[in-house]
């Protein structure tokens, strides 16, 4: 018994002495993509016209586009009518709030089937909100707004809007803001 009692306490006695290698982990480390709260999307359609926030000095659709910074307000835009699955691509734009607000209004008839995509500016897509853009009224008609929330103020954004219907949208304006 004694001998026993002598092995068992070398052995003790040597693991407290030996050096132990001692594994600790990092909860906090971990893929942020992969916790990130995901993008929400919500559609609203208000009763307003664009026209109010519209830049009539810049009514040509153009294909050249820029970086604007919507903290300094909003960013209007003319899209057109677009025939079937043809689309539009915004201006790219920072923000300082982690929602993006698209809104369109549709004057020369509805728009039924209009697809809305956020983008990163390295091309990587975000989210996707379809939506009915309804025939308005310039004077008092509505505008459908779709918001982006949950993004990332450390990126730059830009949306496409995409006709997915059969048929030729209406006259489309849009606006877009961050909130």
């Amino acid at each position: 018994m004694k001998k026993l009692l002598a092995s068992l306490s070398i052995v003790v006695l040597f693991v407290c002495i030996s050096p132990n290698s001692v594994f600790a982990g990092d909860d906090n480390e971990r893929n942020d993509d992969q916790y990130k709260i995901p993008v929400g999307v919500i559609v609203e359609t208000t009763e307003e016209s664009l026209l109010s926030k519209y830049d009539f000095s810049n009514l040509s659709v153009s294909s050249q586009r820029s970086l604007v910074d919507l903290s300094q307000g909003y960013s209007s835009f003319t899209i057109g009518m677009l025939n079937s699955n043809a689309s539009y691509t915004t201006d790219t734009y920072s923000i300082t709030k982690s929602t993006i607000k698209i809104g369109l209004q549709s004057f020369s008839g509805a728009s039924p089937n209009i697809r809305v995509t956020l983008y990163k500016s390295n091309g990587v897509s975000v989210a996707v909100s379809t939506v009915s853009v309804p025939w308005s009224n310039p004077a008092s008609g509505s505008v459908t707004y779709v918001s982006f929330t949950n993004l990332d103020t450390s990126y730059d954004y830009y949306a496409i809007i995409k006709n997915i219907g059969s048929t030729q949208s209406g006259m489309l304006l849009g606006v877009a803001m961050q909130k």
